[in-house]
């Protein structure tokens, strides 16, 4: 095979022709001249540069669209050394006429905001601000004292402004460094981390918090350091009951994702015994709120028996002295009370399958090492309990599954308790008997009262006794046995058709 020989390119130079013309004319007396700008092209001329003295006669005549940026700039950095060569009187009343001209100007309102927030930041000698605009402030603060820049640079005045910023960055909605951004203001000041540990403060002391309001305090934990985080909560919970702060569900589920015992690198260990306490608080309030806002729906609004009434109205009394305990829980309703309670509980609700079943509402209770399952209604309408550690699975199948039904549920087993007769008494001592207790503290259980539902009845509690027998040898207990015998044949049947219904042998 041949190849053909590639020829080599003819060389290429460029030649500098204007250089070259223009070489003969170096050193002699030839004038260059500028090159002719387009006549379209704007033809700005120079002046030299002028004293502050000027700067300050334009000032004094209301002239300041005279002056140009540049002079601005200059005239507010070398301010201080102009100063320090006249009298007090002077230095005052040259600043005025300084804020008075940037009253209308936000590019030098800002330039002077900038330095002045950093100077009230402790750097006193940054950007060169002269003492006599800190003084005369008031000038610019009096004109446009509702402008976010002023308001916190009124703030920064303060003799301790940390606690204030966070007050107005909570009112404004925004976290520290976001306010001071907004603004227009530096956002490397100690100041902004300083407000950040003290965002929960301003947040226990302000006067009915909303939703809103709880959305900031999660905003600000977002960008706090782990050790920051960890004392804000500790914070929260020794500031914010649990009565109020369970009633903020998207902060009471951060809390659950990031300081439950049993969240994914959960920071639980490290809080204090007391937080851990309170924290548990928290959990139940928000739960029992759901628990309980659910069962007055239903009792108002589905057409039930006076029994079937009792029972759930009894059920919201007995699960609030168990409120502290509860670590979440699940509401399952069917697609007909889902109409009905629609969006007025916080808490996320899920369908619960139709199987033919009679319907009935469920929720679902985390109680750390037991799961508790209620039935509202029907003919079991009863209450199941799980030992965690022996369900394998069940933690998964209980709060996540999207394919529970009434069957199920009962398919699935534990032990299970009655809602007849005199039943909190026996369920009382059935969950202690399982190391599930009462609320510390726990004196008395509440009943409802037949005659007036408003004033419930009080009955007393032991912790090593539990709740006495209410005419534990007469007709009552009589009654109650009666009604077992046949909640139990009831149950029973159920259990076979679910069983049969799901196998999971």
């Amino acid at each position: 095979m041949k190849f053909k020989t590639i020829q080599p390119l003819p060389e290429f130079q460029l030649q500098p022709t204007a250089l070259t013309k223009l070489a003969p004319e170096i050193g002699t007396n030839h004038k260059f001249s500028p090159p002719e700008l387009p006549p379209e092209v704007n033809q700005y001329q120079t002046r030299p540069p002028r004293s502050l003295d000027d700067i300050f006669m334009d000032l004094e005549q209301r002239n300041a669209e005279n002056i140009s940026l540049l002079e601005w700039v200059y005239c507010i950095y070398y301010k201080k050394d102009w100063d320090q060569k006249h009298s007090k009187d002077q230095q005052l009343s040259t600043s005025r006429l300084i804020w008075e001209g940037a009253i209308d100007n936000d590019a030098i309102k800002q330039r002077l905001c900038w330095r002045l927030a950093y100077y009230y930041d402790g750097h006193r000698n940054r950007n060169s601000l002269a003492p006599s605009l800190v003084e005369t402030f008031s000038t610019l603060s009096d004109i446009h004292g509702n402008d976010l820049a002023v308001k916190i640079l009124c703030t920064l005045q303060k003799r301790d402004p940390v606690l204030p910023i966070a007050k107005l960055s909570l009112r404004k909605e925004l976290t520290p460094k976001d306010l001071f951004k907004t603004a227009q203001l530096p956002t490397n000041l100690s100041i902004i981390n300083d407000a950040l540990e003290y965002v929960v403060t301003a947040f226990s002391e302000h006067l009915n918090p909303t939703r809103k309001e709880a959305s900031w305090l999660l905003n600000c934990f977002e960008i706090m350091t782990v050790e920051q985080e960890i004392s804000a909560v500790e914070t929260l919970l020794k500031k914010v009951s649990a009565e109020v702060g369970g009633q903020f569900n998207n902060l009471v589920q951060w809390l659950q994702n990031n300081y439950s015992p049993r969240a994914t690198a959960s920071q639980w260990s490290r809080l204090s015994t007391e937080a851990k306490s309170t924290l548990r608080q928290w959990f139940g309030a928000a739960n029992y709120r759901d628990f309980q806002k659910l069962v007055e729906i239903i009792l108002k609004r589905l057409p039930l028996q006076d029994w079937e009434k009792n029972q759930l109205d009894s059920r919201k009394y007995f699960w609030e002295q168990y409120s502290d305990r509860f670590e979440r829980i699940r509401i399952l309703l069917p697609q007909s009370s889902v109409n009905v309670v629609g969006n007025q509980i916080q808490q996320d609700i899920d369908v619960i399958k139709h199987d033919r079943s009679e319907e009935t509402e469920v929720c679902i209770f985390d109680f750390g090492n037991w799961f508790v399952v209620e039935f509202f209604r029907g003919s079991g309408s009863e209450t199941r309990i799980f030992k965690r550690d022996q369900y394998p699975n069940l933690e998964q199948k209980l709060f996540e599954s999207s394919q529970l039904s009434v069957k199920r549920l009962r398919a699935f087993g534990g032990e299970v308790h009655d809602h007849k007769y005199l039943w909190q008494i026996d369920c009382e001592k059935w969950l202690r008997e399982r190391g599930i207790l009462p609320n510390p503290g726990t004196t008395y259980f509440k009943r409802r009262n037949r005659d007036d539902p408003n004033r419930p009845h009080h009955d007393p509690y032991n912790p090593k006794t539990g709740l006495p027998l209410r005419d534990p040898y007469g007709d009552k207990r009589r009654k109650r046995e009666r009604d077992l015998m046949r909640w139990r044949r009831e149950i029973e049947q159920l259990e076979r058709e679910a069983r049969s219904a799901f196998d999971f042998n």
